[in-house]
């Protein structure tokens, strides 16, 4: 059958792919031709959900355990559960502001730095600011470890 340019070989809906193209697709036997940068672009997000996802997963653990501390050690001086915060923990948050305080609640609920800024109407820098006064007040070098103070000096329910 001969096509509209006169080449008998050729078929209109068959055309070549350009050299950049086929520097970006691969052709699988018997399939189709697959776009390995969009690939790669859609494994980065991949391993970006992946690791927010054990960050979170890493955060609902350490409260669990601390859950569990608590009510071991908390429990055991011969205090009941959800009576007054172990002494030698909660006078750590007295050195914190008002606004610290709601910031340390805000961080254990899971909240990011622009959530926080949201939901206090603040911005974020302002939040950036309350955070490194918070992990530097509570002796934390991290989100997690401050939420675990929060927990266990009783500023926070796990």
């Amino acid at each position: 059958m001969a096509t509209p340019t006169g080449d008998p070989g050729s078929h209109p809906d068959r055309r070549e792919a350009s050299p950049s193209a086929a520097s970006e697709c691969r052709a699988l036997p018997g399939t189709c031709l697959l776009n390995t940068g969009a690939l790669s672009r859609l494994d980065a997000v991949i391993a970006q959900v992946e690791q927010a996802l054990r960050q979170q997963h890493d955060l609902v653990e350490a409260l669990r355990r601390s859950r569990a501390d608590l009510v071991g050690s908390c429990g055991r001086a011969g205090s009941s559960i959800g009576s007054a915060p172990c002494p030698d923990e909660s006078a750590i948050f007295v050195r914190l502001t008002d606004r610290e305080r709601r910031v340390l609640i805000l961080i254990a609920e899971g909240l990011t730095n622009r959530g926080i800024a949201r939901r206090l109407r603040i911005s974020e820098k302002t939040v950036r600011n309350h955070v490194h006064a918070i992990f530097c007040k509570l002796g934390v070098r991290s989100r997690t470890e401050a939420a675990l103070v929060g927990v266990r000096g009783g500023l926070l329910r796990p």
